[in-house]
């Protein structure tokens, strides 16, 4: 009888401290390392045991995480206020999913906390595409010369530096093909109403009422309600209140010293919002053509500007355009790099004062696309 209770003893022991250690082996694995603490677990049972299911913690934000988010990854340096591109692979980790329907959309990957409203609103966006769906794009960019010979058809010389465009209704409404099949979807997602809608989502409609509320106001509707088609291809007596395009861009090539093709100014007053997205090529040696951030230091809308022939004689006299006065009343905020697959929007307005950075010599084009949303209008003759 004693036996038998000191080996029922025995046994009870043994199967205890066994639970023990399978306890301690099972927490260690729980908290191990820095994102298991983040992780919650599920047990399923399985047959005659169970199965450990873990989940990100919902509470637990993804630049937290990951250690980028807008700090890591858009932090201006301290020299040139120039937006980071050392994170962008951190930066890919803590995106969210898209919510756009298609995979050539720039805005994909962007969140409503990338978007920075100092001086105005505007957004910079790190490998906007997908690798694949950019080296498709990149493959088949259309040629510098290309590009003129069809937006300038008859044109026998263009001056270095220049800005030419193939709009969305060149390439849409050609008989003939101008452009590959993935360009064509690319430039009707981007002058499309989905696309519209997208942007406004990304700022939000209290941003956009805020600088473009006396359009609303004009025609008794919300802007996500106004009626959009693509620019210069209505047939209508009377086309849409907002015109939608994509451009397929170059600035053609410096031949020599430095060159900048635009200075300080802002887009025109009928313009929504615009974006440029860069495809600069791996072998492109030169330096500059990045998009310069500006404010007024005086106050929004309050700097002077050149009369038209003041603006004139100025561009004569320096080679490029320059539409406000003083340098010394503006202040650089930030410089976005004229590096591939990088994309930049902002809501215009008459405080959007930006610029392009002189370039240096190169054979090579400076390859953008340009993005916009502007409401109709005719021009003066």
């Amino acid at each position: 009888m004693q036996r038998r209770g000191m080996h029922r003893f025995s046994v009870l022991l043994i199967f205890n401290l066994f639970a023990l250690l399978m306890l301690g082996t099972t927490r260690g694995n729980d908290f191990d390392g820095t994102i298991a603490r983040t992780r919650t677990r599920t047990r399923t049972r399985k047959g005659g045991g169970y199965v450990d299911d873990y989940d990100f913690d919902a509470n637990v934000d993804d630049d937290a995480r990951f250690g980028g988010g807008v700090q890591g990854w858009a932090a201006e340096s301290s020299e040139r206020n120039l937006y980071s591109l050392s994170s962008s692979t951190t930066r890919q980790k803590s995106r969210r999913k898209s919510t756009s329907s298609s995979s050539f959309s720039v805005l994909q990957n962007a969140r409503k906390s990338d978007v920075r409203l100092h001086p105005y609103p505007h957004v910079v966006i790190e490998n906007c595409l997908p690798d694949d769906v950019y080296e498709e794009l990149e493959k088949f960019y259309p040629k510098h010369e290309d590009i003129v010979q069809i937006a300038k058809p008859g044109r026998t010389s263009i001056a270095a530096n220049t800005r030419v465009d193939l709009r969305a209704s060149m390439v849409l409404s050609s008989k003939k093909q101008i452009v590959s099949k993935a360009w064509e979807e690319f430039i009707r997602y981007h002058s499309s109403r989905e696309f519209y809608e997208e942007v406004i989502d990304l700022f939000g409609e209290e941003v956009f009422t805020k600088y473009h509320g006396g359009l609303e106001e004009k025609y008794g509707l919300k802007l996500r309600e106004i009626e959009t088609e693509v620019r210069l291809m209505s047939r209508k007596k009377n086309p849409a209140p907002v015109t939608l395009d994509a451009q397929i861009g170059v600035n053609t090539p410096v031949i020599k010293g430095q060159s900048r093709v635009r200075g300080l100014h802002v887009d025109n007053a009928h313009e929504l919002y615009a974006g440029l997205m860069y495809f600069r090529d791996k072998n492109d040696p030169a330096k500059g053509g990045n998009l310069e951030v500006f404010e007024c230091l005086l106050g929004a809308g309050a700097c002077e500007e050149y009369s038209e022939a003041e603006r004139w004689k100025h561009r004569k006299k320096i080679g490029w355009d320059v539409q406000f006065k003083n340098s010394g009343d503006f202040k650089l905020v930030a410089e976005v790099p004229y590096e591939k697959n990088q994309f930049v929007m902002f809501i215009n307005s008459n405080s959007s004062y930006h610029a392009v950075s002189p370039r240096s010599a190169s054979a090579y084009p400076r390859r953008l696309i340009n993005i916009a949303a502007n409401e109709y209008y005719k021009k003066k003759n």
